[in-house]
C-alpha cells in the first residue's frame, strides 16, 4: 500500500524498508517527533477503514494524469 501512495516522507520510507512485512501492510499510525523536545513533526493515521466494492471507473488513472515525484 505505501508503493501504491509513492510517498517520499521519512515515515513511509522507513516502513517501506522493514523486511518481512505482508505485501500491502502499511502502519495504522505512526508520528515522528523531535528527540530534544519531544515535539511533533509529522503524524501519519489511518482513521477509517471500509471494505467495499469499488466501481471500475473510479480506478481508471485520468487523462490528463501527470506522475509526481516528491
Amino acid at each position: 500500500m505505501m508503493e501504491l501512495w509513492n510517498r517520499k516522507d521519512k515515515q513511509s520510507i522507513y516502513f517501506g524498508k522493514i523486511k518481512g512485512l505482508s505485501k500491502g501492510s502499511m502502519p495504522l499510525m505512526s508520528e515522528e517527533r523531535q528527540i530534544s523536545d519531544n515535539k511533533m513533526i509529522s503524524k501519519l493515521e489511518m482513521i477509517k477503514i471500509t471494505k467495499s466494492e469499488v466501481e471500475p471507473s473510479k480506478l481508471e488513472v485520468p487523462a490528463d494524469y501527470k506522475k509526481f515525484d516528491q
